[in-house]
């Protein structure tokens, strides 16, 4: 069922990083580069620190969601040009 919406939001959303980069003349490549990094340095750091909190596996919806409302207020401070 995630499937379902989570694969058109993924073309929605690389479409509008695309055009966003090209309007603000930002390197998109340098950004999917940082992006994939970031997600890796993530990936990996949680892995260390999942096994050492005391719930474990159950405490990673917080974790997400903390580390998620920085990225939502940054994306409210974003406009879209209308196209």
């Amino acid at each position: 069922v995630s499937s379902f919406f989570r694969t058109p939001a993924n073309s929605l959303v690389e479409s509008w990083v695309v055009q966003n980069a090209n309007v603000h003349r930002l390197n998109y490549g340098a950004m999917r580069w940082w992006g994939s990094i970031s997600y890796a340095a993530m990936a990996i750091g949680l892995s260390f620190v999942l096994p050492r909190l005391s719930s474990g596996v159950d405490c990673t919806f917080y974790l997400y969601f903390l580390t998620m409302i920085p990225l939502l207020l940054l994306c409210l401070k974003l406009k879209d040009n209308g196209q």
